[in-house]
């Protein structure tokens, strides 16, 4: 388990696999637009970070997993469904995404939030962890 602090609050846990999906789905930059409360803003600010740190490192981790199973054409390097090491790379990568992540992070009441505040429904069910 990797643990990422960031207050003394509350330690939410999840997996690796729901904050990458976040991230490829534009959650967080949908909630870093948003028009927080000072207070909130840089709570969220500094889970963001946190969170980009362990997302980055996923997608190094199988960048090289794409260079070790992957073949090579026109010089890039790429993997398919139809390579002999596909199963072995999406079972590398999957066993990754269920890894826990461990967030030191208070929700956001919903009633704290400015009336004027507009999130979608998809990026709350993506980032259901940040408000309660």
């Amino acid at each position: 388990k990797t643990r990422i602090p960031i207050s003394i609050n509350k330690w939410i846990k999840i997996k690796l696999g729901e904050l990458v999906n976040a991230e490829k789905e534009g959650a967080f930059v949908e909630v870093a637009k948003l028009d927080l409360k000072l207070k909130d803003a840089i709570r969220v600010t500094k889970l963001f970070k946190k969170i980009t740190e362990e997302v980055v490192a996923f997608n190094t981790a199988k960048d090289d997993k794409i260079k070790k199973y992957g073949t090579e054409v026109d010089g890039v390097v790429s993997i398919n469904a139809q390579s002999e090491h596909w199963n072995n790379f999406i079972a590398e990568i999957a066993e990754v995404e269920q890894q826990e992540i461990e967030l030191d992070f208070e929700p956001i009441a919903y009633e704290s939030l400015n009336e004027n505040v507009q999130i979608s429904p998809k990026t709350l069910l993506i980032l259901h962890f940040l408000f309660v």
